[in-house]
């Protein structure tokens, strides 16, 4: 891993952190959890239409 740290930036965690700073974190779990719970719905319909075929 010698070349990343040849050509690392200095303060891009700062940055990356920044990033995430900048939305609430009660929002991004709430996103997270409306995914995940369409993704588990989606299977659920999907394997009640392969077996009802």
């Amino acid at each position: 891993m010698e070349i990343l740290e040849a050509y690392q930036v200095d303060g891009w965690p700062d940055f990356v952190v920044s990033l995430f700073a900048a939305v609430p974190s009660g929002f991004l779990l709430g996103a997270f959890l409306g995914v995940l719970s369409f993704g588990v719905f989606g299977l659920i319909r999907l394997l009640r239409n392969l077996i009802s075929n």
